[in-house]
């Protein structure tokens, strides 16, 4: 049975309106809130479930979960954040182009509407772009004691990469976690985003290399999936779905974006290494490997890092809608 992507949000909105999970409201974000519902949905991607609660959120993410042959990534938000959406760059995103699904006493429609009002004024505009400056400068603050180098880079390249939020929320158009260069690229001058790219060592790697860093990291994961079954950490069940973490890079490099692939290689290489280190699993090959691509990126040594950190903050320091 072919599936598009209104049958997924369809089985997403069930989920939602009926799960016995407390929570006050819900909506549906991400990429599969604004694209064409009639378009057919992907096993490379993943419907993004929000459930909205009155209080604190609980520490531990619901995750990656199939329902109906359907993948859900299912997070929280609480009442406090949805209040802030209007300042913040994330939640700001999500809301105004989100789907609202479930929703008794109206609270969240309206809270979504009144968003909608502001959302392209130039001082609403502004205001988010000052959240998203803000969370980069903290998320590269100051350096990583994590005991190991995978676990450094895991923490580095997803605030250091935040850059390509900076002109996606200029042209307000919906942010996205996976394919955030993919995103920038549309939006931005080529000149300027080539620049974005070499940031990270990223505007001169061959279409060729990233298919063998791909390959490597296929291996990886498919090694190390029951660590990502047994841990504790929030985003171990993204490795539980290869057709996403491997297949969505593929997909990205058979398209001519091998580049816009890179982040989530890294990313995903990042995070099994991590969990080997927690596991106390010795050195192997699959470390070796992910070495010498960092190696090539000019990513593998506390001082590279250093010294890419100090151009990816004067880059934004300097952005200037480009």
């Amino acid at each position: 049975m072919t599936t598009t992507l209104a049958d997924a949000i369809s089985t997403a909105t069930h989920w939602l309106q009926s799960t016995e999970i407390d929570h006050v409201a819900a909506f549906i974000g991400g990429s599969a809130a604004t694209a064409d519902p009639e378009t057919l949905y992907s096993p490379t991607s993943d419907i993004d479930c929000y459930l909205v609660v009155a209080g604190e959120p609980p520490a531990t993410k619901i995750g990656k979960i199939v329902v109906e042959n359907v993948l859900l990534d299912v997070s929280w938000l609480s009442w406090q954040q949805i209040e802030a959406a209007p300042t913040d760059a994330v939640v700001g995103s999500l809301l105004n182009f989100g789907i609202v699904v479930d929703d008794t006493d109206d609270r969240l429609q309206r809270a979504q509407r009144d968003l909608h009002k502001t959302f392209t004024h130039p001082t609403a505009v502004a205001l988010r772009l000052d959240d998203m400056k803000q969370r980069i400068h903290k998320g590269l603050a100051g350096e990583s004691f994590a005991s190991s180098t995978p676990e450094q880079v895991m923490n580095w390249i997803f605030p250091a990469t935040l850059t390509t939020h900076l002109p996606l929320v200029t042209h307000c158009v919906p942010l996205t976690v996976r394919k955030r260069f993919v995103a920038a690229k549309r939006v931005m001058q080529a000149d300027a985003y080539e620049v974005l790219l070499g940031l990270y060592g990223f505007a001169d790697i061959s279409s060729r290399e990233t298919q063998d860093w791909l390959d490597q990291t296929a291996m990886i994961l498919a090694e190390n999936t029951n660590l990502a079954r047994e841990s504790d950490r929030f985003w171990a069940s993204d490795l539980l779905a290869p057709e996403i973490a491997i297949g969505g890079s593929q997909e990205l490099i058979n398209a001519g974006l091998h580049r816009e692939a890179l982040y989530w290689i890294i990313a995903t290489s990042a995070r099994c290494l991590t969990l080997r280190a927690d596991a106390g699993l010795g050195e192997s090959i699959f470390e070796a490997e992910f070495d010498r691509m960092l190696a090539t990126l000019g990513l593998l040594d506390r001082s590279d890092r250093a010294a890419k950190t100090m151009s990816v903050l004067q880059w934004i320091d300097a952005f200037d809608s480009i």
